[in-house]
């Protein structure tokens, strides 16, 4: 685990055992998410083993496992309160690819407003809220999905295209029992 300085440089936080390791990008600010060595792993759709392994010696720094992330796309949207039209913070805003993979997600602020975290490659992809407020989920366009029952690619389509960011994707929802 290490975090990258104003440069990009970045040492893991703690040392590390003699071993052989894969190491992934994580980021909040809109790049597409890389393995080691150049694979890339947008959100949570990829696994460890994908990417090459470094190899760390007892006492030594291993350099040279570097990074060139390339810019995403991300989504955009507001939700509400589909009575009142008062905004709803703290409602997450899960993001799936065309395969119904969990891949991003991006959390509504006080406003209602979200902005998914990490970037997503050009594709088609859908969106289901979850909240803890009592609301009715639902995917994108206004249906409804509460629970886990249903399929997310059941919703309206997304196009997101790498470096934009499509908004207008609203959420209204409706009070639950």
């Amino acid at each position: 685990f290490g975090f990258t300085n104003s440069s990009g440089a970045y040492t893991s936080e703690s040392g590390l055992p003699a071993g052989t390791y894969y190491a992934k990008t994580s980021n909040s600010v809109g790049y597409i998410d890389e393995l080691y060595n150049n694979v890339a792993c947008p959100g949570f759709g990829c696994t460890l083993a994908g990417g090459s392994t470094v190899s760390v010696a007892l006492g030594a720094t291993t350099s040279g496992v570097d990074f060139a992330l390339t810019p995403g796309g991300r989504v955009s949207g507001t939700v509400a309160d589909a009575s009142s039209g008062a905004p709803l913070g703290s409602v997450t805003v899960d993001i799936h690819n065309a395969s119904g993979t969990y891949v991003a997600t991006g959390i509504s602020d006080s406003l209602g407003n979200f902005t998914t975290r990490a970037g997503l490659p050009t594709g088609t992809y859908y969106a289901k809220t979850r909240n803890a407020q009592g609301y009715a989920d639902e995917l994108y366009d206004n249906l409804p999905c509460s629970g886990y029952g249903c399929a997310t690619t059941t919703g309206t389509p997304i196009g997101v295209t790498a470096g934009g960011t499509p908004g207008g994707i609203n959420f209204g929802l409706a009070g639950g029992g």
